[in-house]
């Protein structure tokens, strides 16, 4: 946003895995663009993915209960960060009960104590930081009995 429209924001953002950074002065990133259009085409793409999962995150904090915002928002990692293994798909991206809750504005004792409503239920499992999603068609399922979008 800086380089292109002059908007300056602080933002925090936390790895969860090891990250390599760089940073190269706003004269140079946009000559770059400009002279490179399927550079160009390819950072507008990225944009728009980085829009969507704003979009997705503002639509789940909409969810007023834990439970349905929980399964959300494991349904949207899933999608991001999904691999199918088998019947199941593994979110691979280490995430702690903490991190999982911290992303959807409730305490780390209700995320557990939801993932844990989902582990009873069989419908995932949560083993050294990787949620296995046994089947996304019944976590759908459980979502769509639990919360019902009401339109504006």
């Amino acid at each position: 946003m800086w380089a292109l429209d002059k908007i300056q924001k602080d933002v925090f953002y936390e790895a969860l895995t090891e990250v390599a950074a760089q940073r190269v002065p706003k004269e140079k990133f946009l000559n770059f663009i400009k002279t490179n259009p399927e550079v160009l085409f390819e950072l507008a793409k990225l944009l728009s993915s980085v829009f969507e999962i704003f979009v997705d995150r503002v639509e789940n904090l909409e969810i007023a209960r834990s439970y349905p915002r929980l399964i959300a928002r494991i349904l949207f990692l899933a999608k991001r960060f999904g691999e199918k293994e088998n019947n199941s798909i593994v979110i691979k991206a280490p995430l702690t009960h903490k991190d999982i809750a911290d992303s959807i504005a409730i305490s780390r004792e209700t995320a557990s104590r939801d993932i844990s409503k989902l582990e009873k239920k069989g419908i995932v499992s949560y083993k050294n930081h990787f949620i296995e999603i046994k089947d996304v068609k019944e976590l759908e399922g459980e979502l769509r009995t639990t919360y019902k979008r009401e339109p504006l």
